[in-house]
């Protein structure tokens, strides 16, 4: 037969692991929190949707980005929506700039032309894209592909409101490490 004491260490013991049940689930609920919080608000990650940011970023690499920042310099990858589809590009001008794109290829901001040693095609003028020269209003920017010659960018849809912009790239995992 079970003796009294023999039942009380069996009570303790379910209550003690119903106490560690109980820690378990509150350390998940805190780790999910900070997760949400994390990657909700801070930081967020994209799958690159094609290759025009090649050859930096290619397709299905993953872009680690800042959420606090929505694009303030130029040089910086943007993460943003255009009508409702996720694109990454280079930030080449913000409110007050006024952009050129010549039929020779040529980035005109400013009057002056911008030298990009890691951009190896030409920046063309798209058809039925914006007039140039192009003035842009505060809380716009004009972004880029780092491929010219494949991506829809600014060139074909204007300047995009910083508005749209979801963040910038921190950081890239190539697919092909994963």
């Amino acid at each position: 037969p079970m003796l009294y004491d023999d039942l009380l260490t069996s009570d303790k013991e379910k209550a003690l692991a119903k106490a560690e049940i109980r820690r378990f689930f509150t350390r998940l609920a805190i780790f999910a929190a900070l997760c949400w919080v994390l990657f909700g608000l801070v930081f967020g990650l994209a799958a690159v949707p094609g290759n025009t940011m090649a050859p930096r970023l290619c397709a299905g690499d993953l872009v680690l980005f800042s959420r606090m920042d929505r694009g303030s310099a130029a040089g910086q990858v943007a993460v943003y929506r255009q009508d409702g589809t996720l694109h990454l590009g280079r930030i080449a001008a913000r409110g007050g700039d006024t952009i050129t794109v010549t039929d020779s290829g040529a980035l005109l901001i400013n009057g002056s032309a911008v030298a990009e040693p890691d951009i190896t095609t030409l920046t063309r003028p798209v058809e039925g894209g914006p007039d140039y020269p192009l003035t842009l209003a505060d809380g716009e920017l004009f972004v880029l592909c780092d491929l010219r010659t494949a991506g829809a960018d600014s060139r074909l849809y204007g300047a995009i409101p910083q508005s749209a912009v979801l963040g910038t790239a921190l950081a890239a995992l190539r697919r092909d490490n994963l």
